[in-house]
């Protein structure tokens, strides 16, 4: 079975131009991607918001070109402020209103293909503790899975394990275990986990821990997995051709997993031509799935 593998579709990519799009997606041919990763987002955005998502009027021609070409189409949630869980806790009903649009593409997508993922981030309101930002993650998530639910049951929701950092310790998901209580509190069955394995390990760094394997109960909730380096400053989404972070552990561990590359353009441009970059990435990635073990978290 082929391993499902591709990397984060920012239309910055491709220059955020339509035209240069079809030479981008030349290139995925030529690395034999199998999937791409959207951040889709609907209403006003301004040009930096323009170069992370695609933007709804690009929505259906963006999938359809990926879809022709034989890929596989994941989805992140929005990543602008009206979109997250502080925004549904505060506001339920007009959120999810909100969301409405970017729910049914996601069951769409779905439907065209044998299924999709929907990948979330959690709650980091700082005047909750931490217990209460992880319940009301869980509630954000079953409210998403449920109304996907009325449309599809081809989607899985994940909960990303982002990074831990001191300015905000009481945020959901950004630890194992917090990332475990957050699913652990929700109800409905197509929810899991989006392994951030780079973002794992800063916690790890952050909170002055060895990183090692996960335990099994972590692995077996995790329906996702997202893989970058980290760069010697210690700054994510670096290609992964570093060698600092174990991911060859986490895809061994895990070989049946869709894996997308969170490899930011900027930090690809660092080190060079950001297409060759990402060339080099997939040729790593694919070493380590071959390889089946990688680093030890050096």
């Amino acid at each position: 079975m082929t391993r499902v593998l591709g990397n984060s579709g920012a239309p910055r990519w491709y220059d955020c131009n339509r035209e240069r799009f079809g030479a981008y997606l030349d290139l995925l041919e030529e690395c034999s991607a199998t999937s791409a990763e959207v951040v889709l987002h609907d209403g006003e955005a301004d040009e930096f918001t323009s170069r992370i998502h695609v933007l709804r009027p690009d929505w259906e021609p963006v999938i359809q070109r990926y879809r022709d070409r034989g890929l596989d189409v994941f989805v992140h949630g929005p990543l602008t402020p009206e979109f997250s869980p502080l925004s549904w806790t505060e506001n339920p009903r007009g959120t999810l209103a909100r969301y409405q649009p970017v729910l049914r593409q996601v069951a769409e997508i779905a439907e065209n293909q044998s299924y999709s993922t929907l990948v979330l981030h959690g709650l980091a309101d700082p005047h909750l503790e931490q217990p209460d930002n992880e319940r009301r993650t869980g509630e954000f998530l079953d409210t998403i899975a449920e109304q996907l639910g009325r449309w599809t049951d081809k989607v899985t929701v994940a909960i990303e394990l982002r990074a831990f950092r001191d300015e905000r310790p009481r945020a959901a998901a950004t630890t194992r275990g917090s990332v475990l209580r957050v699913v652990g509190y929700t109800r409905h069955p197509a929810i899991g986990i989006c392994w951030d394995v780079a973002h794992d390990f800063e916690s790890h760094i952050v909170r002055g821990s060895r990183w090692k394997a996960p335990e099994r109960a972590f692995l077996d909730r995790v329906r996702h997995l997202h893989i970058h380096d980290l760069g010697h400053d210690d700054e994510p989404h670096c290609p992964p051709t570093i060698g600092r972070v174990p991911l060859g552990d986490a895809i061994s561990a895990l070989p049946d997993l869709p894996i997308t590359m969170e490899v930011r353009w900027r930090m690809a441009e660092r080190m060079g031509d950001p297409w060759e970059i990402l060339r080099q990435s997939y040729d790593a990635v694919r070493g380590l799935d071959t390889a089946g073990s990688g680093s030890a978290g050096k």
